[in-house]
């Protein structure tokens, strides 16, 4: 049996060398991971299907914009499907709560259950277009 002035250098150099090759792997995983980011063969993010860009205004906008295709009663489904896109829900009954205030449309009946707002539209009753008010 070794005694126990012997074991402890022989632990030392095993625990040692285990370091060793610990950090050599490390270096070496750290190195080939940075040489993949780096590399220019690297695959260009897919991009999102063809979703409208976001700026302040954009759904008022379009939704003024084809105002005249909707029906005299709608509710939101069918501004969904004038405008071609879900906007962002807050986003759209901000926009309905607008064009209530500002007289464009008026609240036809609230929901009763599960069921959805509906909006009609109100008569432009000073003959211009609705792009004035």
């Amino acid at each position: 049996m070794a005694s126990p002035g012997e074991a402890l250098p022989a632990a030392a150099s095993a625990a040692s060398e285990t370091r060793r090759l610990s950090e050599t792997l490390d270096s070496s995983e750290t190195q080939q991971v940075s040489e993949t980011v780096s590399s220019s063969e690297a695959p260009e993010p897919a991009l999102p299907a063809q979703e409208p860009e976001n700026r302040r205004g954009m759904v008022r906008e379009e939704i003024e914009a084809a105002f005249a295709a909707l029906p005299g009663e709608f509710g939101r489904q069918d501004v969904i499907r004038v405008l071609g896109y879900e906007p962002p829900r807050a986003t759209l009954f901000r926009v309905l709560s607008q064009l209530v205030e500002d007289g464009w449309i008026s609240v036809a009946s609230y929901p009763i259950g599960r069921g959805s707002t509906r909006y009609s539209k109100l008569p432009d009753l000073s003959g211009s277009d609705l792009s004035g008010r």
